[in-house]
């Protein structure tokens, strides 16, 4: 089944959900520290270009520090045995009337090589990610070969982060702390040179990547020509 990227609308939904910087609840003698922290979750794709030829190479690296500040670089976790659960979609920009969730899969549009890690095609269009821990980081390191002429999206998403993750330098006054995870996306090329014009362009889709919530960036478009 096709990974329904339905959190990419998160320029229409993000804005419901309410993530307070620190939350405090009382536990016994308000002796309990609740958290829910957002994160970015760097993807750097390489080279950063819109326009490629048959037979050209992608390169796909991912790198999460175990000690890691949050988005708004207030505090820092340790994420300690932790699973992000990332999944990667790939998808052809051919139906311009459809959204992106909804553009046909093109995992058989590139030839996957993994180097450090694995991407593991599922479906038409969808990725499981699997990372590893290694010199006190997560790391996927892939190319993707393209095959074919089109118009395609790579987009990085997670579904449900769970492990364990420790507050570093933690406030004094706290018998328990919780680390909670808030809404956090991965970040393609630091949110810069990602092509998302050709999303707006190619599909139903209107993302506007000007506003407030632009940081949340988990996507790389581009062309192949023949």
């Amino acid at each position: 089944m096709d990974i329904k990227i339905t959190k990419f609308a998160f320029w229409r939904n993000v804005r419901l959900i309410v993530f307070l910087p620190f939350v405090l609840f009382s536990c016994g003698e308000d002796d309990t520290l609740y958290l829910s922290k957002e994160f970015n979750f760097p993807v750097t794709i390489s080279p950063a270009k819109e326009n490629f030829e048959i037979g050209d190479t992608l390169k796909i690296e991912i790198l999460i520090p175990e000690i890691m500040a949050d988005r708004e670089n207030s505090v820092q976790y340790l994420f300690e045995n932790f699973d992000f659960d990332p999944f990667l979609s790939i998808r052809e920009l051919s139906e311009k009337s459809k959204d992106l969730a909804e553009q046909p899969g093109a995992v058989r549009k590139v030839k996957i090589i993994n180097v450090e890690g694995d991407i593991n095609p599922f479906s038409a269009a969808g990725c499981k990610l699997t990372l590893i821990n290694k010199d006190s980081a997560y790391r996927l390191t892939s190319k993707f070969v393209v095959l074919d002429s089109g118009i395609y999206n790579l987009s990085f998403s997670t579904t449900s982060i769970s492990g364990t993750a420790k507050l570093i330098n933690p406030p004094k006054g706290y018998k328990t702390i919780i680390a909670g995870v808030g809404p956090s996306y991965f970040l393609v090329n630091s949110g810069i040179e990602i092509n998302s014009h050709l999303i707006n362009q190619h599909t139903a889709s209107n993302f506007d990547f000007t506003s407030s919530e632009g940081w949340a960036r988990p996507f790389f478009s581009f062309r192949v020509v023949k």
